[in-house]
């Protein structure tokens, strides 16, 4: 009956609260890009990016570089160089108030430390994803299950989002089609 779905999802709520992750980080991505002739100018390593050891910078220290055009070939214009850096944890929320210009600088200059000389983008643009990062703490699968058997409880009811089941794309689209073989397969 509606009522008593609706009392299960009170309690479903109500417990889905003591078992998500509590706290969460935030991201600030920034992407430049070069035309052509611009990204003629400089070379940077085969390969789709990198990672930055901790404490290998200041305060707003970049978190991973991801070599765009190399990585994904189709989302940039043939000849074109796209980068992205992140900044995430305490460099991110240290910078979260900042300018896109200070962001975009601070960014290029540790680019440049890390790649060597880099000529001006010919785009830029920033992106803040405030508390978008779950922090998972030990024992987070086992309460993943847990919710996972209440929601069981209400037919149709599936969730999904990066606080279950991993923060990463990859991980969000394996979560999207397994719950779309399990919706088609309940018809």
């Amino acid at each position: 009956s509606l009522d008593s779905t609706r009392s299960l999802l009170g309690r479903v709520n109500t417990a889905a609260v003591a078992l998500l992750p509590t706290d969460a980080s935030s991201a600030i991505l920034t992407a430049f890009g070069w035309a052509e002739d611009v990204a003629r100018s400089f070379t940077i390593p085969s390969g789709f990016g990198f990672l930055v050891p901790d404490g290998s910078a200041g305060e707003e220290q970049l978190l991973a570089c991801t070599f765009v055009d190399q990585k994904f070939p189709h989302r940039a214009p043939e000849g074109a160089r796209v980068i992205r850096a992140f900044f995430g944890g305490s460099s991110a929320e240290s910078l979260e108030s900042q300018s896109d210009e200070v962001i975009t600088v601070c960014a290029l200059e540790q680019l440049r430390e890390i790649l060597g000389p880099i000529p001006e983008p010919s785009f830029q643009t920033v992106r803040r994803w405030p508390r978008s990062l779950p922090q998972y703490e030990v024992g987070h699968l086992e309460r993943i299950q847990r919710l996972e058997a209440m929601v069981a409880q209400i037919p149709g009811l599936h969730l999904l989002g990066n606080s279950y089941r991993g923060v990463g794309i990859p991980d969000l689209i394996r979560d999207a089609r397994a719950t779309a073989r399990a919706i088609v397969e309940s018809l």
